[in-house]
């Protein structure tokens, strides 16, 4: 397989080495997106062989799964090299059943990672993807979960409605401005920080980043055509969402 097949862009070394500290100041609250996780998990009510990691990052969420489940077997897949060797890095424990894998979402293997999963979580990925790849990858993560499995999607949205989508983001980049003044001490007065400038610099790194959000009524409307038949947002942090979806 070719190594674009593998590889996305804009995620080096030194990217990587910063995606946490960023990511608690760009994508909403962290702690409590992490401990919905948690609690989701816990509501579940079962205790999953094996679960599937669709873009795990530095494996930030990761670490909620086997809390939960020492012994569950996980499969983490990311399309950075350097993202999956820092995840690696919290995994050393041998008796940690944890495989990485390194695809994008565009060209997974599936006889390589598995199937039958009980799991499949994702976060702040998938809509990375054209709409047609995003309901494609929907309709394989339901073809490759166990039967009453689920799998929890956590991403960004882009409301419909441009007023709608104007207080999603405003609300989202006021969320970063204030971290950036609480959290590290920046000059609330510097020019970098009013708010038009920081919704200006957000607007210029999604289109960098080849950001294609979908709405949310979109996505459940096609994981319902995937084959998930009781499907519940049960978190929206401004243009954040959480959503599971249960397979009969």
């Amino acid at each position: 397989m070719e190594p674009e097949k593998y590889t996305v862009s804009g995620y080096d070394a030194t990217r990587a080495s910063n995606y946490d500290d960023e990511s608690k100041l760009d994508k909403g609250n962290r702690e409590l997106h992490r401990q919905y996780l948690y609690d989701v998990l816990l509501f579940n009510n079962k205790t999953p062989g094996s679960f599937l990691e669709l873009g795990c990052g530095t494996a930030y969420f990761t670490d909620v799964f086997y809390e939960l489940y020492p012994n569950v077997k996980g499969v983490l897949v990311d399309g950075s090299k350097e993202m999956l060797d820092i995840a690696a890095e919290k995994f050393t424990d041998p008796g940690t059943r944890a495989t990485f894998k390194h695809y994008l979402f565009e060209y997974l293997d599936w006889d390589d990672i598995g199937t039958g999963f009980d799991i499949i979580f994702s976060s702040i990925a998938i809509h990375h993807l054209n709409d047609k790849e995003k309901w494609d990858l929907f309709h394989q993560i339901y073809n490759n979960l166990a039967p009453g499995g689920i799998f929890i999607l956590y991403d960004v949205f882009r409301h419909p409605n441009p007023k709608s989508f104007e207080i999603l983001e405003y609300l989202a980049c006021m969320d970063s401005r204030r971290k950036l003044v609480e959290d590290i001490g920046i000059d609330l007065d510097l020019e970098e920080l009013k708010i038009e400038n920081i919704i200006s610099n957000d607007r210029r790194i999604k289109l960098a980043e080849g950001d294609k959000e979908a709405s949310l009524e979109h996505q459940l409307l096609h994981l319902n055509k995937a084959g998930f038949a009781d499907i519940t947002t049960f978190l929206q942090d401004a243009r954040f969402a959480g959503t599971i979806a249960f397979k009969n």
